[in-house]
């Protein structure tokens, strides 16, 4: 099986090898650079991380379903001890990717009940879920505190727009995305129930949470 990039958990020092490590699933480079920092901040913990593509989980199947129960075998062989999926609304189809995960995260917390599954929708996409915090944009990209921010139709389109105001130029738009995921605070997210990103808070906090407890 492919490899997902492997990225060590900032501020822990080397030789340690008791931080825990989460596979991520998402769309792309852009669900690998956002969703790790974000998660942080909900779990209040450092941790270490593997990326993998929806479209790269190819031996899982068809459906986010086999996709996410392939995700979670290859996690338990790599020695993560949890899973955070991720996808966009399916056009009009809101819900119906996300209820195929969470029969799969149904199914795995019954057969392995050691790893634990968070999963989302991002409504319509992860950009969106940037978007909801203005203060998160603004501070990331050096803004003024004035500057409009639009939620609008196309989140990502708004949002490319934005990183190009930024006085202070970053080199690609996933690095934008990862500087706002870091400044991203849940309880400034107006929208959050529109764009799927409460529901996905809950889930981070009911399941991967507690990993981080003992």
């Amino acid at each position: 099986a492919r490899r997902g990039l492997v990225q060590r958990g900032r501020g822990r020092p080397r030789g340690q090898e008791s931080m825990i490590t989460l596979l991520f699933v998402g769309d792309g480079e852009r669900d690998a650079a956002m969703l790790p920092p974000i998660v942080r901040t909900i779990v209040g913990s450092e941790f270490s991380t593997i990326s993998e593509h929806w479209s790269r989980l190819w031996q899982g199947g068809g459906g986010y379903h086999r996709k996410l129960i392939y995700a979670s075998k290859q996690a338990l062989d790599r020695g993560a001890k949890g899973v955070v999926a991720v996808v966009d609304v399916d056009r009009d189809r809101k819900g119906v990717r996300l209820a195929k995960l969470k029969s799969a995260q149904s199914e795995i917390h019954q057969k392995s009940p050691a790893l634990r599954v968070a999963v989302g929708e991002a409504v319509p996409h992860g950009e969106a879920w940037l978007l909801d915090d203005p203060g998160a944009v603004r501070t990331a990209l050096e803004l003024s505190a004035e500057a409009p921010i639009k939620r609008g139709n196309n989140p990502k389109e708004e949002l490319e727009s934005l990183t190009a105001q930024s006085p202070n130029p970053v080199s690609s738009f996933k690095e934008s995305c990862a500087r706002i995921a870091e400044k991203v605070q849940t309880d400034r997210c107006q929208h959050a129930k529109e764009t799927g990103f409460a529901d996905f808070v809950d889930d981070v906090k009911a399941h991967l949470c507690p990993l981080f407890a003992a």
